[in-house]
């Protein structure tokens, strides 16, 4: 991955095509799109917002451009937008404030953007989406295949909404992380470290938790669990899972834990997402109050050292 970030920033040009080329494949392997945004975010961290923003946008009109001709609707290509959009301007907060809790705060602005555009042009989410799976089953069905059944098109299309909010939340915070780590190692080794045990949401976020969960609470006493309140929920929950990750690896390098705790709790993420980013959550929202990396490492010991 190093050598992919070195290849990208030799040249504008380069970064370009790279970041183009990855959001074409992305089309047929979406993580890759995490890649090609990673490229413009490192553009943009190295040289500025304008230059990011030429790195990025033929990347962000390629990838548009193959999701309008597959013949969906815009409300799958909306995340698009959101997404490169999102990428850029965390990047140009990053830049200037070397700060990543900010950055991610301004990545969940975004995603609460593309949560509302979805509310507003489709009233009912779990409709859209069920036609969305159904438009999907059909093209199966007339190849001679199937995806989902019935019980399942209904379950699926029930969580949709939410699984987007949460999975654009961490792209966006993924991107920016991976082009802030590859920025370290082009040119400030060991320099990623440090910024990332110190990440913390601002402290904005913790008046407006506050007023999404009442807001829930009063939904939830109206007999609803979905709504915006219940998108914002979700929303908090993701930025303060990547506070409680911080904040694990912080410990994690004062307490001298082995590579393999935090290997396991990678695989957890995997197989477990949402029970292991509601703990993490957790453990971000007690850091806001109790701030557990001002404990440092037991006594008589030196952080990351034998």
């Amino acid at each position: 991955m190093r050598s992919l970030a070195a290849a990208a920033m030799r040249s504008p040009w380069a970064a370009r095509l790279y970041a183009a080329g990855f959001a074409l494949m992305a089309s047929v392997f979406p993580p890759f799109l995490l890649v090609s945004g990673a490229i413009g975010a490192l553009a943009t961290l190295r040289h500025g917002a304008v230059p990011g923003l030429l790195v990025l946008l033929p990347a962000a009109v390629l990838s548009v451009w193959v999701k309008l001709t597959q013949a969906m609707s815009l409300g799958p290509a909306l995340t698009l937008p959101i997404y490169w959009a999102g990428v850029w301007c965390g990047a140009i907060v990053l830049r200037r404030t070397a700060d990543q809790g900010r950055a991610i705060g301004v990545n969940a602005c975004a995603v609460a953007c593309y949560a509302v555009a979805m509310r507003a042009t489709h009233p009912d989410v779990v409709a859209y989406w069920r036609g969305q799976l159904d438009a999907v089953n059909a093209h199966l069905k007339a190849q001679g295949g199937t995806l989902f059944d019935e019980q399942q098109l209904a379950v699926f299309a029930g969580v949709m909404h939410e699984s987007a909010i949460v999975m654009v939340m961490a792209l966006l915070a993924g991107t920016l992380l991976t082009a802030r780590w590859w920025q370290a190692a082009l040119y400030n080794p060991g320099g990623f470290r440090g910024e990332f045990h110190a990440l913390r949401l601002p402290r904005a976020v913790s008046p407006v938790a506050a007023l999404v969960a009442i807001a829930a609470m009063l939904q939830m006493a109206r007999g609803s669990y979905a709504g915006l309140a219940n998108d914002g929920v979700l929303l908090l929950v993701s930025m303060f899972a990547f506070q409680g990750l911080a904040v694990t690896h912080a410990r994690a390098y004062a307490l001298r834990w082995r590579a393999a705790w935090l290997g396991m709790l990678y695989v957890l993420l995997a197989l477990a997402t949402l029970l292991t980013g509601a703990v993490l959550a957790i453990v971000g929202i007690a850091d806001m109050l109790a701030d557990f990396r001002k404990l440092g490492p037991p006594r008589g010991r030196q952080p990351g050292h034998e």
